[in-house]
């Protein structure tokens, strides 16, 4: 298992020296960067010797991919360029979250949505076949989404997107947010490309912060599915140098042998 954090490039080089394999950086960014701005961005990137293997915040909310303003044109011009920058960088998984980009309007019917969804997931997985980058689709809280909130909802979306490239993510605190049981990774786990974390008020998770517990079960129920893939933390900090060490301390306790 690969251990991660979603942090920004001047925060990378502080990952590395803690002993993170990999760190995870917004993909909305670097898209939305002129030329230039990105090349130079690219360099310090590679400069930092940790690879950057994970990005979230794949669309803006300005591409809808859901709703009357969706468009595939424009999903698909910004996935290509997204994308290529992605794999300029070395990453191999991008997050699909994005609520404000696939939220269901009011008034707009659900099914309709999710068919959308549906074809954008098919459109960015053509693109994500390319560079061998995996898409991941992410569950997000009624209050940031209202089109996939459970893991089960965004597996179903990812296998009707019928794509090799396109699977499920797991999100501790989403999950924990809506109720869901984290012993059920062990039946669906083998599905999961992708795992987020982060303590209940989406601080960074750690030992001794009272909720021990679900970190257990959220390990074991990992172990059960056999998981070996990535896992990030994604949270909110005040001291990401403090708080980064006390995460990786936890995720270390994640890990397990075959």
């Amino acid at each position: 298992m690969k251990l991660g954090i979603c942090c920004s490039a001047e925060q990378a080089p502080v990952a590395k020296k803690l002993g993170y394999d990999y760190w995870e950086l917004n993909v909305r960014q670097i898209a939305q960067m002129e030329e230039s701005e990105f090349a130079a961005y690219r360099q310090q990137v590679l400069a930092v010797g940790l690879p950057a293997e994970a990005g979230n915040c794949f669309f803006p909310a300005d591409i809808r991919v859901t709703g009357e303003q969706a468009d595939t044109q424009a999903i698909r011009a910004y996935a290509r360029k997204a994308l290529e920058r992605a794999a300029a960088l070395g990453l191999k998984t991008v997050v699909f979250g994005s609520g404000d980009a696939r939220r269901v309007d009011e008034g707009f019917a659900y099914e309709r949505a999710y068919a959308q969804f549906v074809e954008a997931l098919k459109i960015v997985g053509d693109i994500a076949g390319e560079y061998d980058i995996m898409i991941a689709v992410e569950p997000l809280r009624k209050q940031e989404d209202n089109l996939i909130n459970l893991v089960p909802q965004g597996l179903a979306a990812a296998k009707e997107a019928a794509n090799t490239h396109v699977a499920g993510l797991a999100d501790l605190y989403h999950m924990k947010s809506e109720g869901e049981s984290f012993a059920d990774i062990g039946t669906y786990g083998s599905e999961l490309v992708h795992i987020h974390i982060a303590a209940a008020d989406r601080s960074y998770p750690c030992q001794g912060d009272g909720q021990d517990a679900d970190y257990a079960q959220f390990a074991e129920a990992l172990k059960a599915s056999r998981y070996q893939s990535r896992i990030s933390i994604e949270a909110n900090t005040q001291d990401f140098e403090a708080d980064a060490e006390r995460s990786l301390k936890l995720l270390k306790t994640f890990c397990y042998e075959d």
